[in-house]
């Protein structure tokens, strides 16, 4: 038995590949396949192939995913399913189908091992635009309310930011000059002005180095 698993973009070339020992043939399916020559159920379901597995690689929104279950729910004799979207397997489990499930990593920048990781470890799913208002409000809050501890830090090796130099209360703050050196002007981690991380010491360094820049 071939280990090859095909794509059919022409079906006038099933009984060629069957010849060249290939007997596994992969049929993206119309309306949830992108990049593929497409096949209607019907088609699929007509062709006379044991292991025939059909392709989902689109990436599925609610509505997809009701269509996708009604298709399931009426699809013959598929050996399995290369998907993208775990919507996908959620649909092939719920609808308790007897169908290998085969991760296909192409659009998300992931990999099986993550995919399992987290499908062990959820008892469900939902896609996200069927989020509620109100569930959306206390996700926020949640994440606005998540406290830490800082335990320790990643040593000096590893910072980013620094902390200390030139008091700013020796700097004109309209021109970033010294007050105790004409000629000379400041900007960046040089001055005694740090924050938190998040993009604060970049708009710092462009704003002060702005105006130094335009002071000289």
């Amino acid at each position: 038995m071939s280990n090859i698993l095909i794509n059919v973009d022409n079906a006038e070339y099933i009984e060629d590949y069957r010849k060249a020992g290939v007997n596994a043939f992969l049929f993206a399916l119309e309306g949830y396949s992108v990049g593929y020559h497409t096949f209607s159920l019907e088609e699929i379901n007509q062709f006379d192939i044991t292991n025939k597995y059909i392709l989902i690689n689109r990436l599925l929104d609610s509505f997809d995913v009701d269509k996708l279950r009604e298709v399931l729910s009426n699809t013959l004799n598929i050996k399995g399913i290369v998907y993208e979207d775990i919507a996908v397997y959620m649909l092939v489990k719920e609808l308790k189908l007897d169908v290998e499930c085969i991760f296909f990593q192409n659009h998300f920048g992931t990999s099986l091992p993550e995919v399992n990781f987290w499908l062990d470890r959820v008892d469900s799913m939902f896609i996200s635009n069927e989020i509620t208002k109100d569930e959306r409000r206390k996700l926020c809050g949640l994440i606005k309310n998540l406290k830490m501890t800082v335990k320790a830090t990643r040593g000096y090796d590893e910072a980013v930011i620094t902390c200390g130099g030139i008091d700013t209360d020796e700097i004109d703050p309209s021109t970033m000059r010294s007050k105790k050196c004409d000629g000379l002007l400041f900007a960046g981690e040089v001055i005694d002005v740090d924050a938190m991380t998040g993009g604060f010491n970049l708009q710092i360094a462009f704003s002060t180095g702005y105006l130094a820049g335009n002071n000289v």
